[in-house]
């Protein structure tokens, strides 16, 4: 058996191929399409069966995709990496990764498909995208909290309708009409009766305008917070879209049998999962994302200790967001919360909630069936 070790990084990657007798070729390429016809032509010439690779950031999905419906290509976690050998240079990871393929050591990681990879990618970036209106808002509030004294304590959340028409509309109009005369031009009951209850403190910096200048950082701000607002949108109906074509579309409606899980939750789980049938029972689904304790054992006592945290973070993310809402409407786990709270504190009891909600998840599609009230016993 010939086994090639590749390790790769950004701009170049390392080839090392060798069998039982020993090392076979040694080279280097530029990782450009060139370079990758060229890694294709070596491997068929030396009649390579099995390819071994570190999953380095992003940079192994092009090989990959190339080599892997006709050779046997194990992806394997950077992890393993470090447990089997310490890094020396370039030239020793293929070799080593080599010589471990060949010893039969390592562990392929799983690789979803390709549907799988674009809506994990869809997700991730979704991820990123609200973050980065989240740090809009922040900047927001504190400059308004810097002009104007108390405006974002009534305003409280700036993502809401009335808050945005406020931003929007002061000192928007010439002549300025007062703060009663344009409470009466809003059409939304809600929003007119929200204005009204704030009607002290916003009325107050009404009729008191902020500089030009700072007026147009409050717009730019604005104007930022529209744009990734408009882009999350387009991302869900594109998530939504993937979703469909990917068959993932029943799994995602039975995990959102779940009281209190949304779509976007629900997606991030089942595409960060790939498929219930990588996994034995839910604690395996659990401790690929990282929710399961690490163990020390020593003379006989094993003892618990933090989350490994290995594993997708968005999923973690995702679900650390979301309890609040399956607390408040699921009576099961708010059980389950209030129990654990009462005896480990309310983190803890947190993450206990997150690893018993994928858990449920990955049940759920495992067993093809909704949500009952009783499942979770």
């Amino acid at each position: 058996m010939k086994v090639c070790g590749l390790d790769v990084h950004k701009s170049r990657c390392w080839v090392h191929i060798r069998d039982e007798n020993g090392v076979i070729c040694e080279t280097t390429f530029l990782r450009t399409p060139e370079g990758l016809e060229t890694l294709y032509t070596l491997v068929s010439d030396h009649q390579v069966t099995k390819i071994v690779m570190e999953s380095t950031n992003s940079y192994w999905l092009p090989i990959y995709r190339l080599l892997h419906k006709n050779f046997d290509c194990y992806v394997i976690n950077a992890y393993q990496r470090k447990v089997l050998g310490k890094h020396k240079t370039d030239t020793r990871d293929a070799e080593d990764l080599a010589r471990w393929g060949l010893l039969d050591v390592v562990t392929a990681s799983y690789v979803p498909s390709l549907e799988i990879q674009e809506l994990r990618q869809l997700v991730r970036t979704r991820t990123n995208v609200l973050q980065t209106r989240t740090a809009v808002v922040s900047q927001l509030k504190a400059l308004l909290e810097g002009q104007c004294s108390g405006l974002t304590s009534e305003l409280k959340s700036l993502e809401s309708k009335y808050a945005q028409l406020y931003l929007h509309d002061w000192r928007k109009s010439h002549p300025q009409p007062s703060f009663q005369d344009w409470i009466s031009l809003q059409s939304h009951t809600s929003t007119r009766e929200a204005l009204l209850r704030r009607k002290k403190v916003l009325s107050y910096w009404w009729e008191r305008p902020l500089s030009s200048s700072m007026q147009s950082l409050v717009d730019l701000h604005l104007r930022q917070y529209e744009f990734y607002s408009q882009e999350i949108k387009n991302l869900d109906k594109l998530i939504s879209d993937v979703v469909r074509s990917s068959g993932l579309q029943k799994t995602v409606d039975l995990m959102q049998s779940i009281p209190g899980l949304g779509f976007i939750t629900c997606t991030t789980v089942a595409c960060e999962l790939g498929s219930s049938n990588r996994f034995r029972t839910g604690r395996e689904a659990a401790a690929s994302c990282g929710l399961t304790p690490r163990l020390h054992g020593s003379a006989g006592r094993i003892r618990s200790g933090r989350i490994t945290k290995h594993g997708p973070s968005s999923v973690r993310r995702a679900l650390y967001i979301t309890c609040k809402t399956v607390i408040q409407r699921s009576p099961w786990h708010r059980d389950f919360f209030q129990r654990i709270k009462s005896r480990r504190g309310g983190m803890i009891a947190l993450v206990a909630l997150c690893r018993k909600l994928v858990e449920l998840c990955w049940k759920l599609w495992h067993t093809n069936t909704a949500y009952r009230c009783n499942i979770s016993n």
